[in-house]
């Protein structure tokens, strides 16, 4: 608190807590890791994290999964789960997003709270490090944690 004017958040999980429960959970062939909040309640939860978790954790800390396994898990087979066959992986005729990224510098840095929603209302927000660049739909939208301005995606419904 001392080292950052009092902006210091204090964490926890508010569901699946026990973190050897959920490492038997992703060992498991048919579990891909998640998160469906899709910003419902962004300025009370801060739950952008669970990949770099994911990574951070179950990969480089524990070696639960290989970066292999646990990529796999958060493109193809989350893809899968919600009826999304055309992503998920790199090959010809496929839909790719793609996260480049330096593992040894992966890690998630202190949600912060930014007023920057219509009339001042405020939302969480949570950056991360070793994150290169972000692709979207061919175009670079993210290099080095920063916004570039472009906006290639499309919010997707259902399973069209």
């Amino acid at each position: 608190m001392l080292e950052n004017d009092g902006k210091t958040f204090f964490h926890m999980s508010f569901a699946n807590r026990n973190l050897e429960e959920k490492a038997k959970l992703l060992q498991r062939d048919w579990v891909a890791p998640g998160i469906g909040d899709v910003g419902a309640h962004v300025s009370m939860i801060m739950d952008a994290d669970w990949a770099t978790f994911t990574l951070n954790h179950w990969v480089k800390k524990e070696g639960l999964l290989t970066l292999e396994d646990a990529i796999a898990k958060m493109t193809k087979k989350a893809a899968r789960a919600i009826n999304l066959n055309d992503r998920g992986e790199l090959s010809v005729g496929q839909k790719a997003d793609i996260n480049v990224f330096d593992l040894d510098r992966v890690s998630h840095c202190q949600p912060e709270v930014v007023r920057d929603f219509p009339l001042g209302k405020t939302r969480l927000i949570q950056r991360s490090e070793g994150y290169l660049a972000t692709l979207v739909n061919g175009a670079v939208m993210q290099e080095e944690g920063e916004h570039t301005g472009a906006t290639p995606g499309r919010v997707i419904r259902g399973n069209r």
